[in-house]
Parts: C-alpha cells; sequence; structure tokens
C-alpha cells in the first residue's frame, strides 16, 4: 500500500510539469501575486488533524510565520506572521480552520512599507487511511481532499485566492508509549487567484514601489499551480507539534514560500 501511495504522489508531482511550463507567461502574473498576497500563498501549509488521523472531536491554536521573495524580478523580501484556529468535528474526519495574519513587506531603512492584513479559510476531508507497519516504525497513510480560500487587503488593491486538491500524508509513530507521531505530506492543489488594483499609486507605495504601475488600474484573474508540502512532528499527549512548509505557485518567475508553525491541538 505504500509503494502505491508513493505512485500517486509522483504522477501528481509529473502532472504538475506541463502546467508550470504552460503557465510561462505574462497573464500568469496578477494570479501569482493574488495568491502570494494571501494566506493561501503566504503562510505555510499545515499538516490538519484530518491528514493525521486524530480519532476525535478536538480543537487546537497554530501561529505561523512565512517567508520568500516578493518574485523573481522583485527581489523584495516578505514576511508573513498569523494566527489560526482550528476544529475537528466528526471524529476528527473533518477539520476545519480561520486564520488571521499580516504581510510584512521588507522595504529596508530606507523606504517604508506598510504591513496590511490577510485573512483565510480551509478546510480538510479524510477519506480514506491504510496502515503501513514495519518492523522498526508503525504508522499509517493517510489521503484527503483539502480546500482554502483567502483575502489580503493591500493599500489600493484587493487579492483573493481559493486552491483545492488532494492532500497525502505518510504518518509515523514513535517513542516508547507511541506519543510521538511524524508526519510527511503533500498538498497539489488547483489555486485561482484575482488581483485588483483600484489605485496604483498606493498600491505601489505598499511595497516599495517595486512595480511602476503609473495609474494602470487592473482586474484579472488566473487559474495555475499551487505544490506544497511539509515535515510535521506531533507530541499527542501535550498537543504540541512543530510544522516545516514550502509551497511554490507553477509559474514564470515565481519564487517558493517557506516557514514554520508551532501548534497545539487537542488531539
Amino acid at each position: 500500500m505504500a509503494r502505491r501511495t508513493f505512485r500517486i504522489v509522483a504522477a501528481l508531482l509529473l502532472a504538475a510539469a506541463p502546467t508550470s511550463l504552460a503557465a510561462q507567461r505574462p497573464p500568469s502574473a496578477p494570479t501569482y501575486f493574488a495568491t502570494v498576497l494571501t494566506p493561501v500563498g503566504a503562510l505555510p501549509p499545515l499538516a490538519m488533524p484530518a491528514q493525521i488521523g486524530a480519532p476525535r472531536f478536538g480543537a487546537g491554536l497554530d501561529l505561523a510565520y512565512g517567508y520568500g521573495k516578493l518574485s523573481a524580478d522583485h527581489h523584495l523580501p516578505v514576511h508573513a506572521v498569523g494566527a489560526e484556529v482550528e476544529l475537528a468535528p466528526l471524529a476528527g474526519i473533518v477539520s476545519l480552520s480561520g486564520s488571521g495574519a499580516y504581510l510584512i513587506p521588507d522595504c529596508g531603512v530606507a523606504v517604508h512599507c506598510d504591513p496590511f492584513p490577510m485573512f483565510g479559510a480551509s478546510a480538510a476531508l479524510r477519506i480514506s487511511r491504510w496502515t503501513v507497519t514495519d518492523p522498526l516504525t508503525p504508522g499509517v497513510v493517510t489521503l484527503a481532499l483539502h480546500a482554502e480560500a483567502g483575502l489580503g487587503l493591500p493599500d489600493g488593491g484587493r487579492a483573493e485566492a481559493a486552491a483545492a486538491g488532494p492532500s497525502i500524508a505518510f504518518v509515523g509513530t514513535h517513542g516508547t508509549s507511541g506519543n510521538l507521531r511524524v508526519i510527511a505530506f503533500v498538498t497539489p492543489q488547483a489555486v485561482w487567484g484575482r488581483l485588483r488594483v483600484s489605485d496604483p499609486t498606493k498600491f505601489d507605495r505598499q511595497f516599495g514601489s517595486p512595480f511602476g504601475l503609473g495609474d494602470a488600474t487592473f482586474e484579472k484573474d488566473g487559474v495555475r499551480f499551487l505544490i506544497g508540502g511539509g515535515l510535521a512532528i506531533v507530541n499527542t499527549r501535550s498537543g504540541i507539534g512543530l510544522h516545516f512548509g514550502i509551497q511554490h505557485v507553477a509559474v514564470h518567475g515565481a519564487r517558493p514560500r517557506v516557514g514554520a508553525s508551532v501548534s497545539w491541538r487537542s488531539l
């Protein structure tokens, strides 16, 4: 069963290749920026309770940090900090979360850039679970459906994004009492983004004027491919977890986002 799951992951990653190549054209830029200016692309992906295989109802809190360059052409460092609350109803088969965050462009001491708020929501539904024990490490593989949406409110503009796709997690149980879980997960998704710039002067100033939009107001959207994944270590006795994640919008000129999260969950 583990071999079959690895084949599924490989097939999903290979399927992303033509999408990335086809997306390498200028119209992809608004979709990319809309994604990374919302929690969908700015914050690192998390291993949610439905992916981990939590057996019962639970609640949780996550504190997250994300980092990346604005784009290949705009080397502006961008930080994201946020908090997320979670619920895991229906015996942990479903995970629901809502988040609030700030995106902080780092323009340096010479130029002042203002942070702006972001809001997001996500859900995961576990649809299958397989046992993949071996003589050294007992564990499971979970297959879930994942969906998320986000809103970013930069000065002079508005960013909206939504993504959905499968999520595959490999969960190993460690420790003498079996309380430590190590989770590796991958979440390939289709992502839709819409970027609206109503005041180009304010929008440029928000990021230290890297775009040079002049008086070009616009509203554009599109669909591209978003690949994410990471590693998490969770102690089921204390509920404390540490998550590391990376994700990338598969368009020309995009830059990956990396980050880490600390979580507490009543698993």
